[in-house]
């Protein structure tokens, strides 16, 4: 990722090249627009886009992410620099990993804790600290996977709940819904987790 970027947002069809160490945005209705690469944190795009080979290289040496949104915001894709993959020394380290019940659920455990750990402190407040101690205490015994995705389901409710207590009540969440959300801020909580990052439930 360049050390000084932006956010672009293209919201009209266009094409995207490369020219030079820049990118040239060429719209229907106006000249080229030219940003240097080094200016680019990460373009989002909507509707249609053509983009050739040229320009995701350029993008992807210098690690500019490119983010695809449908006609409706909706997130259609996204293309990352090469380096944000993980290797294949890495992925095959993970499978070993994942073959071994004991290492997997050793892992688990340790993501699932530093999840909920991330919550309390984002939160910032003591109410999450009961709930994060019996969090602590359970997942020694968990034996299995849904033993500790319960314990994670269980963490994540008081999660919800302790968030309500500093939100206004119009975005409140008053319980997790999804498919579809059934209040304004379970809508809010549900975009805003597009392109999902983890494989952990909300």
């Amino acid at each position: 990722m360049p050390a000084v970027g932006r956010t672009y947002w293209l919201t009209e069809p266009c094409r995207i090249r490369r020219e030079d160490n820049s990118v040239r945005i060429e719209r229907p209705d106006g000249s080229p627009v030219r940003i240097p690469i080094t200016d680019i944190r990460d373009l989002v795009t909507f509707d249609h886009v053509d983009i050739n080979t040229s320009a995701l290289s350029l993008l992807s040496r210098n690690g500019v992410t490119l983010h695809v949104l449908d006609h409706y915001g909706n997130h259609a894709g996204h293309f990352s620099p090469s380096e944000s993959m993980s290797s294949a020394s890495v992925v095959r380290r993970q499978v070993e990993i994942t073959a071994d019940p004991d290492q997997r659920l050793s892992v688990g455990r340790a993501l699932v804790l530093a999840t909920a750990e991330n919550l309390r402190w984002a939160l910032d407040t003591d109410l999450l600290d009961p709930a994060l101690l019996s969090l602590r205490n359970a997942l020694p015994d968990c034996k299995d996977s849904d033993a500790i995705m319960g314990q994670e389901g269980n963490f994540r409710r008081t999660g919800w709940t302790v968030l309500d207590t500093q939100l206004p009540a119009w975005l409140r969440l008053n319980g997790r819904t999804r498919r579809p959300p059934t209040n304004a801020g379970n809508a809010f909580i549900s975009y805003l987790r597009f392109p999902r990052c983890t494989g952990v439930a909300d």
